[in-house]
């Protein structure tokens, strides 16, 4: 449950995963959510759950549809920001049926658009506001199979160290997220052991509710060590 007062929170790839948890779970605490998805059946769906969450069609990965969105009036009213959105294609970077669109794609999704996001609602943010980036644990090491998706959450990383240095905390709070391999969509058929969307959405909002700027939660706590200490360690470890 979150203690803070009650917010108008805006969720990116709230349709499934870790996003619609957190959804149900912030709208059930009394806060106002904003569902942003790219799948109209699973908003709709999310919307049957939860008749009190707004739901709003937008694919990150188009730039345009992005930047139209945020010059929405009113759409600067925004408390909290959380930037749960990602993609990872799989693949090495020599595999000759990549496509740079893909790669395109990717950054923008997981980085240009919480960065144009963070931009158009900053009058609210900016006002004792919250962001929270989920960030990956490929942001402190990369996996080789990944170089796209590991440079977009470092930018994220970097991103919110911006953020921090250009606002005091008191005006904009910023977390940055690392949760372990969590059983979504997008991790189907990679690892075990995965931590369940329901438990990273209670540990987020554990965040929220918390006074750390950076947390990592599960097996990331041991990841970011390492990292720091023997960065050549975790990218092995990484690309297991």
């Amino acid at each position: 449950m979150t203690t803070f007062n009650s917010k108008r929170i805006l969720i990116t790839g709230a349709s499934s995963g870790i996003g619609r948890d957190l959804a149900l779970k912030l709208s059930a605490d009394g806060h106002e959510v904003v569902a942003l998805g790219r799948s109209p059946e699973r908003l709709a769906a999310l919307r049957a759950d939860d008749s009190r969450i707004e739901t709003v069609m937008l694919d990150l990965s188009n730039t345009e549809a992005v930047l139209d969105f945020a010059a929405q009036p009113g759409i600067g009213e925004i408390d909290v920001l959380i930037n749960n959105a990602g993609v990872q294609d799989q693949h090495r970077l020599d595999d000759v049926a990549v496509r740079g669109r893909v790669m395109a794609e990717e950054t923008v999704t997981n980085l240009i658009a919480p960065m144009v996001l963070t931009k158009a609602l900053l009058p609210g943010l900016t006002r004792g506001g919250l962001i929270v980036n989920l960030v990956s644990g490929l942001a402190l090491a990369p996996k080789d199979v990944a170089a796209t998706y590991s440079a977009t959450k470092a930018g994220l990383k970097m991103f919110s160290a911006g953020l921090r240095a250009q606002f005091p905390r008191e005006k904009l709070r910023v977390i940055d997220i690392y949760p372990p391999l969590v059983n979504t969509a997008m991790t189907a058929g990679r690892g075990s052991g995965k931590m369940s969307a329901e438990a990273a959405a209670d540990a987020i909002i554990k965040a929220m509710n918390g006074k750390k700027d950076s947390v990592a939660f599960g097996t990331m706590r041991v990841m970011a060590v390492i990292a720091k200490l023997a960065p050549g360690l975790a990218t092995r470890m990484m690309s297991r």
